[in-house]
């Protein structure tokens, strides 16, 4: 009986070990930064560069909204370029229902945004909300300027925040994206 026990305390340990935490770090970025996740399902995202297909497994149909941006239920907007993912957004409706991967939502303060993506990383800090620069070839922060081109390889993190410094809304997608639907 007491081996039972043990079997069973190792297993919950091992399993809440394999299921703690996730590994980002403020001012390191990954190709997981990419990336929405549905709030009930982490295994069910959506991340830069999926086929709409793949996309639409997760997010359900999408209707046409502008240009070459999709609306689907909960708050999510999704830019295709070639029928890829380049552009994703959380609206505040998303809120409680899907995240970044890193685990910022429609909703948060902007401090809780800084403290996930990091302080030192942002490239724009306005009244308007935060804005990070990532070169996605060595996946670190651009910091020193503000990219002048537009650049597939460059993706951005953007945040609109209201005013009470809660965040309305948060844009992944490649600056080449972001430029043409200027």
């Amino acid at each position: 009986m007491k081996k039972s026990w043990l079997i069973v305390i190792m297993g919950v340990i091992v399993l809440l070990a394999g299921c703690g935490g996730n590994d980002f770090k403020p001012n390191a970025f990954s190709k997981a930064d990419a990336c929405i996740v549905k709030s009930d399902s982490h295994s069910k995202k959506v991340c830069y560069g999926d086929t709409r297909t793949k996309a639409e497994k997760v997010l359900g149909d999408g209707e046409e909204f502008v240009g070459e941006y999709y609306e689907y239920e909960n708050g999510v907007v999704i830019g295709y370029r070639k029928n890829k993912v380049v552009a994703i957004s959380l609206r505040e409706e998303s809120e409680g229902e899907y995240s970044t991967a890193r685990g910022a939502e429609a909703g948060m303060e902007e401090k809780a945004i800084k403290r996930l993506y990091g302080a030192k990383s942002v490239n724009g800090n306005t009244e308007y909300g935060l804005t990070y620069y990532i070169d996605m070839d060595k996946w670190e922060p651009i910091v020193t300027e503000r990219p002048s081109k537009a650049d597939q390889d460059i993706l951005i993190i953007s945040t609109q925040t209201n005013d009470d410094e809660e965040t309305d809304n948060i844009w992944i997608g490649d600056l080449a994206f972001a430029i043409m639907q200027m």
